[in-house]
């Protein structure tokens, strides 16, 4: 990736000044994914334990284990953002989180899907998303400079909030389509 240096990037002003700089685009389109995967995950994951246990306590604890490491690791996760490189990271937690995923379709296909399970997944889930988060902010203003922070996390933002909706509404319509082993 190019980090921002003053002059180099083509000029653009407005809500879309961040995708002037080089290599932002590929970022911003990896983190909307990233966030359309983590929360169709949730939204399966939730499903999934409704079908197993028919409990609202059990629904809940999907959320909490996805979103603890968030609550208890988000200091960690900014140390390994400042220490580590950055892109490395995020890439490092992408290629842990592949192999755990597609063991677990796996073992939902093979029919011995377990509670536990799904919470281990959403575990794995929240910590890369908690590395991811911290390591893809502090890159996205290392990579647009100070100039364009604020027009960056935006954009950012809006990747979040829209990668949320479209991940929801995937693991809906995966449902439909495929049914809950899918």
């Amino acid at each position: 990736m190019v980090l921002a240096r003053p002059g180099t990037a083509t000029e653009r002003r407005g809500a879309f000044a961040c995708f002037s700089v080089p290599s932002y685009p590929t970022l911003w389109v990896s983190g909307w994914c990233w966030t359309a995967t983590r929360q169709l995950s949730v939204f399966l994951g939730a499903f999934l334990v409704n079908e197993l246990t028919g409990s609202p306590l059990r629904v809940q604890l999907v959320g909490t284990m996805f979103f603890l490491p968030m609550f208890l690791g988000g200091i960690v996760a900014g140390v390994v953002s400042d220490r580590f490189d950055r892109r490395r990271t995020m890439m490092r937690q992408l290629l842990a989180l592949t192999p755990i995923t597609v063991g677990m379709a796996a073992v939902s296909w093979s029919g011995h899907l377990a509670v536990w399970m799904v919470y281990a997944l959403m575990l794995c889930v929240g910590v890369g998303g908690v590395l991811d988060m911290t390591s893809r902010r502090a890159l996205v203003i290392d990579l647009v400079g100070p100039e364009r922070a604020t027009n960056a996390v935006a954009m950012e933002a809006f990747a979040m909030s829209s990668g949320t909706t479209i991940g929801i509404l995937a693991g809906g319509a995966l449902l439909r389509w495929v049914g809950p082993q899918g």
